[in-house]
């Protein structure tokens, strides 16, 4: 053959392979509206082979499905699933969080939470990665990572398909990767959202994926250069588990809002749907052959993994949650991790006959944390004196205990010479999130009290648990001097669960109070009416009688509501229901989060002008969208993903622009916009922590000093012109991040909202207008908008008046996860918020009416 024409048809074979067509992955669609009614709940209880010493926290299968090991908060346990006879016990007393045996079966990693031998008030345990021989049981490779992974925990753990490296996820260093023959990390992945609970690696051994990406989507990366690409799909909300499927040609995703998403790797896209669960999908298995998927919630649900098609449905029981679940055997067998809804000090791991729907066996754990484990969850209660005295209220439904030498007066207070207490019940509704650590940033920040709980008081949460009821003995908040001294006090605002509308006030001397709060009881205990869980209830679907759609204009504001459903259908109790009542609405949520956006770009615009800079919405085709900063023709900072508000000094002189910008990773952070340049920071900083106020740079930051025994901050800094200002308590972080919502200039005042409570110019302004709570306070139109709650009532206030419209509650707190999609959220021009009046549940928007 002559070269000529050799060429092509060399050309020809080479590129024949591209042009053939990829293999067709399915698509479907289904739902569990149109399910299978689950196999009915047996009657007798399985047969019980083992009592676990602790809490069971997770689990995993040998690969020749010969033994099964558990990771609980007393250590290892394994067991042979053929007689059920204990083989081996590992790490005893150790919290075991994570568990994984290599593909051949020969190794077993951990992850285990370790006490360090000299704990501090900022350090207290370190995550530890072990790997026994499992012929041995001798530990082969224990990698040290220095200080890198105190106050850590390994949550998930991968063997590759050869076994020659392991990956692992932490709370806060993302995903590494090790060589197993050295211990060396060949791959880190930083910069999640959160914490990665789940990774799975590709069956061909190049690529991992995981959880805890940003904007609800999932990573995958090129293990050999972490290259990463990102999954997102606007239908899926955050991710919380991933497998691959045994043929490397898809990716499965389950989600908070119960979707399972099967991804054609060559694509990126989710073109196989199901609504898999109407709470989230807790736990998720796919058969070896990769034909069946199993996923877990308060039911059981085994679906055909090419069609979509629901195969089975079994398990449904509304007291626990299946957080965790392997197909075994000859997949006829599914083992399922059951964690208590209410009650999480229940774990069990049952074995079910899928195709009868039966659980055969059961593994029972234990205490969580019985007194010799190594790390306590909480401190051991204070040992209460054996000769003080009850002091018995049936008025309060409570007794407390008091020195012997106190004089008592009346079934209220008791005092002696060396302290006191009294305690007392006052009217306070409860709301739906039921959060008041708000009445404890006022008592610890008003300056008529704070003298009272010395010069840096703390605020604690406080909860008790009463065993032998089963129910919490009640909830609140304490105010406390950081080290009790005489003349000092401290105060408990708390709840009685059988009096949810009465407040309970206690306070007494700093010395005395920790012994007088650990003698706390409740005379009767009336548990809260138990959750039918995330699961449908006939609540929902009643039709409520108000108007579906109502609108009000009042003090410049148009105030639209949608009637969702009767205050029987509760959002959180019936979480799947009331759902599905918001979505019949039709209002896309992404839609007017797009829309506030554009806004907000529009609003900053006008504040930049003068300073020669605009912001330019990006033309990607994403379903979100994103901003470019320009100086004209010239970008000068690409991909903004969330826009703050521009702060201005007076006569133009400079100005400061937070954002949140997106790097090529899909990953978020904060950046700082003013008038001589640009500041990026870690993924991990707050950003947001400063503003103008007339002439003065405000500032705050979070102290190092004042903290609390888990290393977190107790108080915060504020600054103005880089000089000391003053120094405010602030509740201990919690899962939805600060407690400080925001800083922002008013009138060259400066203005903070600390749960619930705000502050303009450093003063708490509830009790001055007259509010017990204040939230969500934002300028739309450049004056003040906020909800707020005056005893029972709440109700919203624009630049000064009160809008004659009230509702009985509003959803609102610093809440994240599911509860979060009812949070209040403030737009340029108004909010969207959900609130309850006269027995129904509204949807509500509001939007300042254009002059």
């Amino acid at each position: 053959m002559k070269l000529h024409t050799f060429l092509p048809v060399l050309i020809f074979l080479l590129i024949l392979p591209a042009c053939q067509p990829v293999e067709q992955q399915p698509v479907f669609n289904t739902s569990t509206e149109v399910s299978l009614t689950p196999v009915p709940l047996q009657g007798t209880p399985p047969e019980s082979v083992a009592t676990l010493p602790g809490a069971i926290l997770s689990f995993a299968i040998s690969p020749n499905d010969s033994m099964i090991a558990f990771a609980t908060s007393q250590g290892l346990l394994l067991y042979d699933l053929q007689t059920y006879e204990l083989l081996q016990t590992l790490a005893e007393g150790e919290i075991v969080n994570s568990l994984a045996w290599s593909p051949d079966g020969t190794q077993l990693a951990v992850g285990l939470m370790t006490a360090l031998p000299n704990p501090s008030e900022f350090a207290g345990t370190k995550a530890v990665l072990k790997i026994w021989d499992v012929f041995t049981w001798q530990v082969i490779l224990e990698p040290n990572f220095d200080d890198s992974m105190i106050n850590e925990r390994i949550n998930d753990l991968a063997f590759s398909p050869d076994g020659k490296r392991l990956a692992f996820s932490a709370d806060i260093n993302g995903v590494m990767t090790i060589d197993l023959a050295n211990g060396r990390i060949i791959s880190h992945q930083k910069e999640f959202a959160g914490s990665v609970m789940s990774l799975a690696w590709s069956p061909d051994g190049s690529r991992l994926v995981s959880t805890g990406d940003m904007a609800y989507s999932i990573r995958r990366w090129v293990v050999k250069n972490d290259k990463a690409v990102r999954l997102f799909d606007e239908r899926a909300s955050n991710p919380m588990h991933v497998a691959w499927t045994p043929d490397g040609q898809r990716i499965v995703s389950g989600h908070v809002n119960g979707v399972v998403c099967f991804w054609t790797a060559a694509s990126n896209e989710c073109d196989g749907f199901i609504q898999a669960h109407r709470s989230a999908v807790f736990s998720m298995a796919i058969s070896s052959d990769g034909a069946r998927l199993a996923t877990g919630g308060g039911i059981l649900r085994i679906w055909n993994t090419q069609t979509g098609e629901l195969l089975s449905a079994f398990g449904l029981d509304e007291q626990i949650l299946y957080t965790k679940i392997a197909l075994t055997g000859p997949d006829s067998q599914l083992i399922a991790l059951e964690t208590g809804m209410e009650n999480p000090e229940l774990t069990r791991a049952r074995i079910w006959d899928i195709s009868a729907g039966i659980a055969e066996v059961e593994f029972l754990g234990g205490e969580r944390f019985p007194a010799t484990t190594n790390i306590t969850s909480v401190p051991n209660p204070t040992e209460i004196p054996a000769d003080w005295q009850e002091l018995r209220s049936d008025e309060l439904n409570l007794s407390l205990h008091h020195p012997l030498d106190w004089q008592v007066d009346g079934k209220q207070s008791a005092h002696g010479p060396d302290g006191f207490l009294q305690v007392e019940s006052r009217p306070y509704s409860r709301s739906l999130y039921d959060q008041m650590s708000h009445l404890c940033v006022q008592e610890a920040n008003d300056p008529a009290s704070g003298a009272r709980y010395g010069g840096s008081p703390f605020i604690d949460d406080w909860q008790a648990w009463d065993t032998k009821e089963n129910t919490w003995l009640g909830y609140g908040c304490i105010v406390h001097p950081k080290l009790p001294q005489a003349g000092l006090e401290s105060v408990l605002f708390a709840r009685d669960p059988a009096r949810p509308d009465d407040l309970l006030v206690l306070q007494a001397d700093s010395l005395h109070f920790d012994r007088i709060l650990s003698s706390l009881r409740f005379l009767q205990v009336s548990p809260e009416p138990a959750s039918s869980g995330y699961y449908d209830s006939p609540h929902c679907r009643e039709i409520p009688s108000a108007p579906a759609v109502s609108i009000q204009q009042a003090a410049g504001l148009s105030v639209t509501e949608y009637a969702i459903a009767n205050e029987t259908c509760h959002p959180i109790k019936h979480f799947d229901g009331f759902r599905a009542r918001v979505n019949a609405l039709g209002i896309n949520m992404n839609t007017l989060w797009k829309e506030n956006q554009m806004k907000s770009m529009q609003a900053a615009n006008q504040k930049l002008a003068p300073f020669g800079l605009h912001l330019e919405e990006r033309q990607t085709g994403e379903p979100w969208v994103s901003f470019d900063l320009k100086n004209g023709d010239e970008i000068l900072f690409t991909n903004l993903v969330r826009l703050g508000e521009v702060s201005t000094r007076p006569g133009e002189i400079d100005f400061i622009f937070w954002a949140h910008a997106e790097d090529k990773n899909s990953s978020q952070f904060p950046i700082l916009i003013y008038k001589n340049g640009i500041d990026t920071f870690s993924v991990w900083e707050e950003g947001f922590n400063s503003a103008w106020a007339g002439n003065r740079l405000i500032s705050f930051k979070y102290s190092d000093t004042e903290v609390f025994p888990v290393g977190a901050p107790a108080s915060i800094e504020i600054f103005s012109n880089g000089q000391p200002l003053q120094s405010l308590a602030i509740p201990l972080m919690g899962a939805a991040g600060s407690p400080v919502r925001s800083l922002r200039n008013w009138d060259g005042q400066w203005v903070m909202e600390i749960r619930s409570t705000l502050f303009v110019d450093g003063q708490i302004k509830n009790r001055d207008w007259g509010y017990d709570e204040i939230f969500d306070w934002n300028l739309v139109n450049g004056k003040p908008f906020f909800a707020a709650r005056r005893a029972a009532d709440f109700t919203l206030v624009y630049d000064g008046e009160e809008l004659p419209i009230t509702y009985d509650d509003i959803a609102h707190g610093d809440v994240c996860c599911e509860a979060g999609l009812y949070d209040f959220q403030p737009f340029v021009d108004g909010a969207i918020f959900y609130a309850r009046r006269d027995g129904i549940w509204f949807l509500v928007r509001v939007q300042a009416i254009e002059e």
